[in-house]
């Protein structure tokens, strides 16, 4: 199975970083939590003469237990992915269960 996953990654990715927001920091590739923090530090820095700051974080360890997987299928074909690609990738996790540590 990894070497399957690994075949298609790179076609994934490239429908995965065309649709995702630039300040959207979850799984995406040369990126980390100090990135993330910048990115929050200068937002703060330039809006101090705002009087409204909002920021929304998201700890996404625990939405992985509830992710309903008809919708996130529909959503991965929405965005690019289908055909044989999709059906793959559907069959692949059909059944499965995932532990975020």
């Amino acid at each position: 199975m990894k070497i399957l996953e690994s075949i298609h990654k790179n076609r994934i990715d490239a429908i995965f970083d065309s649709q995702q927001n630039p300040m959207q920091r979850g799984f995406s590739a040369n990126s980390s939590s100090m990135n993330a923090a910048l990115i929050i530090s200068e937002t703060i820095y330039i809006t101090n003469s705002s009087d409204n700051l909002y920021l929304a974080s998201l700890d996404a360890q625990k939405a992985f237990d509830t992710v309903d997987h008809n919708i996130m299928f529909n959503k991965l074909y929405y965005i690019g992915i289908q055909g044989h690609l999709w059906i793959l990738l559907r069959n692949l996790y059909k059944n499965t269960s995932v532990k975020v540590k």
